[in-house]
């Protein structure tokens, strides 16, 4: 039998949500006792005026209300839950840029509209995060233009390289789309076009959040030079850019759930 003693703040914290409605601040406060009474379990085992186990579970539950709660609100703005998105008849593309990046609610430990998107498949709608990298991976190919010579065995290739060379052995596959591809771009290409091919590569493997990543970096890389370099030095440069492309980003998944 697990326990745990009975401190004064639990009072608190039910007097509290027995009050009403919080404001961000209670909910931040509120949330760290929460925490702290749920940790003491793992180091006191006081006789005297316990938790049993049924307690403890309940107690956790209240947490996981507050964490719920809590999560609705970042610096006093309220927030939006993902859930509720579709729904919203007059969010922008900045309301979702934001909600996407700061929401605690993210899949695949990141953060993203493309995270965004996969939430909401997972809640029911209808491939949006298959139509949102299709849009990005193909808005890539105009930096293929000129360089990579489209036919209909380039755009088999590249959409599904896994039937063209009868494998799903991904390392054979990516060793061959390389081979394919590497008369047209390689290591003396411009850094946007290096990385419009990886982003195609990696839609057609099925790797789709990571084909939206690499055509993010690749719009990037386009508009301004050495984007790698200074992201890693954390530019103000790259601010811009980044922005833009997860606003793009919103605008086509805002259009998909119309």
């Amino acid at each position: 039998m697990t326990h745990v003693h009975r401190p004064e703040a639990i009072q608190r914290i039910i007097k509290i949500i027995e009050d009403g409605t919080p404001t961000p601040t209670k909910i931040t406060e509120h949330k760290q006792r929460m925490e702290a009474v749920i940790a003491a379990a793992d180091r006191r085992h006081q006789p005297k005026d316990i938790l049993n186990e049924e307690e403890i579970e309940c107690l956790i539950g209240m947490k996981m209300e507050f964490d719920s709660l809590y999560s609705d609100w970042v610096g006093g703005i309220k927030r939006i839950r993902w859930i509720d998105i579709p729904e919203q008849t007059d969010i922008t593309p900045d309301d979702v840029v934001r909600e996407s990046m700061l929401s605690t609610e993210s899949y695949f430990g990141n953060t993203g509209v493309e995270v965004l998107a996969a939430y909401l498949d997972a809640c029911g709608y209808d491939n949006l995060l298959y139509k949102l990298g299709e849009a990005c991976v193909f808005r890539t190919r105009e930096y293929l233009e000129g360089i990579v010579p489209w036919s209909t065995e380039t755009i088999a290739v590249l959409d599904n390289p896994a039937e063209h060379f009868g494998t799903n052995d991904e390392q054979i596959l990516r060793n061959k789309l390389f081979n394919y591809f590497v008369l047209f771009v390689n290591s003396k290409s411009q850094n946007h076009v290096k990385r419009a091919i990886i982003a195609n590569f990696e839609w057609g493997l099925g790797n789709i959040i990571t084909a939206i990543e690499e055509a993010g970096f690749a719009y990037c890389e386009s508009t301004v030079e050495n984007f790698g370099v200074k992201l890693e030095l954390m530019h103000p440069d790259v601010d811009k850019p980044l922005r833009e492309y997860e606003l793009w980003k919103a605008e086509q998944l805002l259009g998909f759930l119309k």
